[in-house]
């Protein structure tokens, strides 16, 4: 297996990032987003994982099927994404883009601009709480949206060619990767630290 980068950054959706504000505009906000030292991974979602005062408690990412205010599609279960490609969008849209601000799950710190090709068809995530790995597949890009691109440049409003000159460069996984687990396993625990590899590689 080919090592990709290790895990800096945890998360979970709280509740919707896109809110609709009237009949024709939607706005992001990544106010909803919760940091986490670990995250379980379903196969109905993420799980995050709070260890208060010695007392765990869970609470259900957005995308989770059993979420009340659910955006469950079958296919955006889990989402990564890289710091190497967070650096690139600061450069392209402003400071104000830190590391998860676009709602990934898993935030793996990697300084190359990671493709689909060199992303590979599976992964593998070498949990050190259990001393076993995970197997990620079915990886696709995140197609970006423009509540986002609005986000992303910090104005109200674009131009239709200045929106879609942005979800062009945000495309082909620069805003991340959609992905799933390949076992429900109670112990499909991931934390920060731990390894990610590409799993289809010799």
């Amino acid at each position: 297996m080919e090592k990709i980068g290790t895990i800096e950054q945890l998360q979970i959706q709280q509740n919707p990032l896109k809110t609709q504000v009237n009949d024709k505009k939607t706005v992001y906000d990544p106010s909803g987003i919760m940091v986490l030292q670990e995250i379980r991974l379903t196969t109905f979602g993420i799980v995050g994982i709070l260890d208060f005062l010695k007392k765990e408690m869970a609470y259900l990412d957005v995308h989770h099927l059993r979420h009340p205010q659910s955006r469950f599609r079958g296919d955006n279960k889990i989402s990564i994404g890289f710091t190497g490609h967070y650096q690139q969008m600061r450069k392209e849209f402003g400071k104000h883009l830190r590391e998860g601000s676009a709602g990934e799950n898993i935030i793996i710190k990697s300084d190359q601009l990671v493709s689909p090709p060199a992303l590979g068809q599976r992964l593998a995530i070498r949990s050190r709480i259990h001393d076993s790995l995970i197997y990620l597949s079915d990886i696709k890009p995140i197609p970006p949206c423009e509540p986002f691109v609005r986000y992303a440049r910090n104005r109200p409003a674009l131009s239709p060619r200045e929106t879609q000159s942005d979800l062009k460069l945000l495309s082909g996984g620069l805003r991340g990767y959609y992905t799933e687990v390949e076992s429900a396993a109670e112990e499909a625990i991931v934390r920060i630290g731990d390894a990610v590899y590409r799993a289809d590689s010799s």
